[in-house]
């Protein structure tokens, strides 16, 4: 199941280019935002936290399995599922082993709530 949410990106699925962007009369914050404080779980928000820190300025965040390990305390197992919840959420693509792309969108709202 995992490897199926898991796939590799080389190329930020987030990006938007100059010619595509236009102006955001409403954004969907409010369905992130409950997604964030009502669907995921504590190992989740962690994760999340740390890939947030790490953000590189092209939208990547790198993060390896043991390196989280060593910072959260939780066991691979859970921290490999708090990824695909992530995954899942819309909160985060994966662009190679321990790198992720991060929804633009969800630094945003976390710099906003933050």
């Amino acid at each position: 199941m995992a490897a199926r949410v898991l796939q590799h990106h080389k190329v930020n699925p987030y990006r938007q280019y100059h010619k595509d962007q236009k102006t955001v009369v409403f954004s969907p914050n409010g369905y992130y935002l409950n997604i964030l404080v009502s669907c995921l779980s504590p190992a989740a928000l962690r994760v999340l936290f740390v890939l947030m820190a790490r953000l590189q300025p092209d939208g990547s965040s790198k993060a390896l399995l043991t390196e989280l390990r060593k910072m959260i305390g939780s066991p691979s197992p859970t921290l490999s599922r708090a990824l695909v919840e992530l995954v899942k959420a819309g909160f985060i693509t994966k662009r190679g082993n321990g790198d992720y792309w991060v929804n633009p969108t969800i630094a945003r709202l976390l710099a906003l709530v933050g």
